[in-house]
């Protein structure tokens, strides 16, 4: 790597990877990072209170910048700015994207700034060198971080045939690592390990001792806490709890309520709407399955029936179902019934995770037309990020509904809470409907709305009888109405493009709107 600093050359780009380049004697990520982006960083205007979390790849970059952002708020979540995504500071934006660069945009985020990086120390910012602001340096288990490189490579490029034995040539053995090799990279940054402007972190030893991690980065930060702040940060750092808002940046709904009475359980699609629906089903008939009925299947009641079935509409149907009725429906709150708008009845409003609903929505689709050659980047564009979404779009159909979240008539239901504590959502709509239940009945209920145990009446993704086309007999539903019901699945769809394409506009979308979820 003796290669002048004033050139740069490429290397061939292997299947699974963007290709490298080698600028002032390091190979990046092409088209990643380029010389513009280094030359932007070394000459960025640091300030006083900035931190710079620094790593080699794969060390817990996102955990660390986490810690520091909620140690800056008092452990206050909704007071952390998600502008400042934890995206490193070198890489430039991807092409396909109308995104700015962390080194452009950065300037304009209010103080205190997190700011993270993969470079070696040489390429820090002149002024962080000379003194200005702080460094946070995480070291993993090389082999850890090998591990989950690798893996993080294959969820870059869906369908790649990387194996680990090419990942670790490619990470480890090879004299062309990005980022520099990680011997290299650990070692010049602990040239630093007694100056005070650095705190070095082991992982291995924040995972044993998160709360002791995050007093010592308190303390390194000139931020005294409380035990009771300490402890918040600790629990909302945990793997389980970023994994709700990560990659995620403030995708989430809000801590809900929610059920139904007379029910019009609206939520948009793919929220859980034929879960909520089965839970009132059974509330109303303290567990007893036998006794719902099925007649009241839960599709919207706004739909037409398909032409090439022998049914009646909902709307023309439920007059004569018998009481109490479950309806649901995907319209927007000011299509609702009149005499519902005017405190007849009762609403629950269900809202889950963006992302999720863009996955199940996916497949719903494609699974309501076999053959399908669509596209998750094509779905997107429709149920996203065009202004011909069905159903309204989901920004706007939310806020609608959330003018109503003080209003007793309504309950709100946030999906991955229900996930977390299904018994607590079945007591929860229980209190709602005015139907106190014995715990033999609520455990009952419980059991029966698992996803495993609705499958088995209820029609699955993907199932079809021996006539191609054709969904299986004897379930509930539609084709296709049930699939996993996971959260966080969205992880295993979404590129890391499409989930910042994706950040991005959901941010500037729940700005606009005075939205805080």
């Amino acid at each position: 790597m003796s290669q002048n600093p004033s050139q740069s050359q490429t290397d061939e780009k292997p299947k699974w990877r963007l290709g490298d380049v080698c600028i002032q004697g390091v190979w990046w990520p092409k088209e990643l990072v380029t010389e513009q982006s280094l030359n932007a960083v070394k000459n960025f205007e640091v300030r006083d209170d900035d931190v710079w979390v620094a790593t080699w790849p794969k060390a817990g970059t996102h955990w660390v910048a986490e810690i520091c952002h909620l140690i800056h708020h008092d452990g206050d979540l909704d007071a952390v700015d998600r502008a400042q995504q934890p995206m490193p500071m070198e890489f430039e934006a991807h092409r396909n994207e109308n995104k700015v660069p962390r080194y452009k945009a950065a300037p304009s985020w209010e103080s205190p700034r997190v700011l993270v990086t993969h470079v070696p120390k040489r390429f820090l910012p002149d002024q962080l060198l000379q003194g200005k602001g702080k460094v946070i340096v995480v070291i993993r288990n090389l082999k850890d971080s090998q591990v989950s490189y690798f893996h993080f490579t294959k969820g870059m490029f869906p369908g790649s045939q990387l194996t680990f034995e090419e990942s670790l040539h490619a990470n480890l053995f090879s004299d062309k690592v990005q980022f520099s090799p990680w011997f290299d990279h650990v070692a010049e940054y602990l040239t630093e390990r007694h100056n005070k402007q650095y705190l070095f972190l082991k992982y291995e030893d924040m995972k044993a001792d998160t709360r002791g991690a995050v007093i010592q980065v308190a303390d390194f930060l000139g931020r005294p806490l409380s035990d009771e702040v300490i402890d918040k940060i600790v629990d909302l750092v945990t793997v389980k709890s970023m994994k709700t808002r990560y990659h995620v940046a403030g995708e989430e709904s809000s801590p809900g309520r929610g059920v139904e009475g007379k029910i019009g359980a609206t939520s948009l699609m793919r929220k859980g709407t034929h879960w909520v629906a089965e839970i009132c089903h059974l509330v109303h008939h303290d567990g007893n399955l036998d006794a719902v009925d099925r007649a009241q299947q839960p599709m919207p009641i706004e739909f037409e029936a398909f032409r090439s079935e022998n049914k009646v509409p909902r709307y023309k149907a439920a007059p004569s179902w018998e009481s109490p009725r479950v309806l649901v429906t995907h319209a927007p709150k000011r299509f609702l019934p009149d005499q519902l708008l005017q405190g007849k009845g009762k609403v629950i409003v269900v809202i889950r995770n963006l992302k999720d609903s863009q996955v199940s929505y996916f497949h719903f689709t494609k699974g309501m037309r076999p053959g399908s050659q669509l596209t998750f980047e094509e779905s997107l564009h429709t149920n996203l990020f065009s202004d011909k979404v069905q159903f309204s779009p989901w920004f706007d159909h939310v806020a609608e509904y959330l003018t109503e979240r003080h209003n007793k008539q309504y309950l709100f239901l946030k999906y991955e809470d229900m996930k977390a504590d299904t018994r607590g959502a079945v007591i929860q709509v229980a209190d709602f409907l005015g139907r106190p239940l014995s715990d033999e009945v609520i455990d009952k209920i419980v059991d029966l709305v698992t996803v495993k145990s609705m499958k088995t009446r209820y029609h699955v993704a993907g199932e079809v009888s021996s006539s191609p086309g054709r969904t299986v007999e004897g379930k509930i539903g539609a084709a296709n109405l049930l699939r996993k019901g996971v959260v966080g699945d969205w992880k295993n769809t979404f590129t890391v493009a499409q989930s910042e394409a994706f950040d991005e506009f959901y941010l500037q979308k729940m700005a606009d709107l005075g939205l805080k979820l």
